[in-house]
């Protein structure tokens, strides 16, 4: 019963994957109907191999905001987000907005002197880069789509501002009920600055006597609501006249007919983050790298064919991924070498949990994006042993703003990433013959998971 099958046992377990085709494949592998049984009914009933863990979960209300820092300490739930778009992402945007203006306009007022900038209905644009930023922003706050206003443009010259208002419809205003509608009253702004203005432009909050400068890709984010629902008056803001250049902004409103914002994330989200990335990419000590290249070259005439269903796929019929056991030596001597370089990279310390097999990929497979196991996957490492493919196959990885990236790694690379916290997978057909990998596992020592 070595421990990789218990692994396997684990994860498929943990996906739902049904019982008795897992027994099946077991004993195609040479496990006896009755071992099989066993192992799945022990790993139904562990916890894990490392003791008893705790369920990371969120603030009581379920607003979680990875990355966020809080800027008011009164009734007012403001925040601030550094790097939630990146320069080119920004400088897209400025571009965009800049070819699609219109003067802007308020619900009481119409056009007037009170809002002087200009507009861009960025939403209707049919932008891919548009439509992805609003799919984060709204994975980011864990609010619903659909409660979402399409996102919003606008443009500030020198001289042009909007006084002190509030995001939310007056209820005591003309065509309040028209506004207001099915949808509901306004509950969260985000608002991400696409550029830093060269002088003037700062958003004020006179009630909170708070000034927030325009920086490229930074955000704020507030609930214009209280706790109970009612509507905070307190979030009155002013979009300062620009002295110097320009400011651009990118707005994105959601409406709740509710009196309070329901949160909807994937447990694992509610992990803190523990970088500022999620995941680097590096390379493996040399040492290591020739030692397991050795044993996988030693070992592929021993190799057993995977079968993870709906997990790992081949988009040519055949068995999609080989495994080649590592011996126990060896598994230990990767966690021990590993273990600092994970330690120095998070900042914390960690506790040594699975070290998978060299796992290797045939062609047309594919890896399904998922999480992994919060238990035991913390902070993870995937090491390139070796590879024989005509184009590169990257692993795609979201980061903590829920931007997606493809990370290509060369033999001797290596990727460490927050594999319980980030989606990651292989969604493109490897178009190779193979790609050996060995994937690495830490949690952080103590058990520390719990409640952020």
């Amino acid at each position: 019963m070595e421990a990789t099958w218990s692994d396997w046992a684990a994860e498929n377990l943990e996906r739902g994957c049904d019982k008795d085709e897992l027994v099946s494949i077991m004993v195609d592998k040479g496990f006896s109907s009755d071992d099989a049984q066993a192992l799945l009914a022990e790993t139904s009933v562990a916890t894990t191999h490392a003791g008893p863990q705790a369920e990371p979960s969120g603030p009581d209300n379920g607003l979680f905001l990875p990355t966020a820092l809080t800027l008011c300490d009164t009734d007012v739930e403001l925040y601030g987000v550094d790097g939630l778009l990146n320069d080119a992402e920004c400088a897209h945007l400025v571009a965009l907005i800049r070819q699609h203006l219109r003067a802007s306009t308020t619900t009481e007022e119409g056009v007037s002197e009170f809002r002087t900038s200009r507009t861009c209905e960025l939403g209707a644009l049919n932008d891919p880069l548009v439509a992805e930023i609003d799919r984060r922003l709204c994975a980011y706050l864990g609010i619903d789509p659909a409660l979402g206003e399409p996102l919003e443009g606008q443009w500030y010259d020198v001289g042009q501002e909007f006084k002190a208002h509030t995001d939310y419809f007056d209820p005591g205003s003309p065509g309040y009920a028209e506004h207001v509608g099915q949808r509901g009253q306004r509950s969260w702004t985000v608002m991400v600055y696409l550029n830093t203005t060269r002088k003037g432009g700062a958003t004020r909050f006179p009630h909170l006597d708070l000034d927030v400068s325009p920086q490229a890709g930074s955000a704020l984010l507030w609930n214009n609501r209280r706790a109970d629902g009612s509507l905070n008056e307190q979030t009155i803001h002013h979009g300062t006249p620009v002295e110097s250049g320009f400011k651009a902004i990118l707005t994105k409103w959601f409406r709740c007919a509710e009196p309070v914002v329901t949160f909807s994330k994937e447990t694992n989200v509610y992990l803190p983050p523990l970088t500022r990335s999620g995941f680097v990419n590096t390379r493996t000590p040399k040492a290591l790298q020739q030692r397991l290249l050795d044993f996988y070259q030693q070992g592929r005439d021993a190799t057993s064919e995977e079968s993870i269903p709906e997990f790992i796929n081949s988009s040519n019929g055949d068995a999609p991924s080989v495994l080649i056991e590592l011996s126990d030596e060896l598994r230990v001597e990767v966690h021990q070498e590993l273990q600092p370089i994970l330690e120095a990279w998070i900042g914390d310390y960690l506790e040594a949990t699975w070290v998978y097999g060299i796992r290797e990929y045939r062609r047309g497979s594919t890896l399904k994006c998922h999480r992994d196991r919060h238990e035991t996957h913390v902070a993870s490492a995937i090491l390139n042993i070796d590879q024989e493919v005509s184009q590169d196959w990257p692993l795609q990885i979201e980061d903590h703003h829920y931007r997606r990236h493809e990370v290509i790694l060369a033999p001797g690379d290596m990727v460490l990433y927050e594999g319980a916290r980030l989606l990651h997978g292989r969604e493109t057909p490897l178009d190779g013959e193979r790609f050996a990998n060995v994937f690495v596992h830490f949690r952080l020592a103590g058990n520390k998971v719990g409640k952020v």
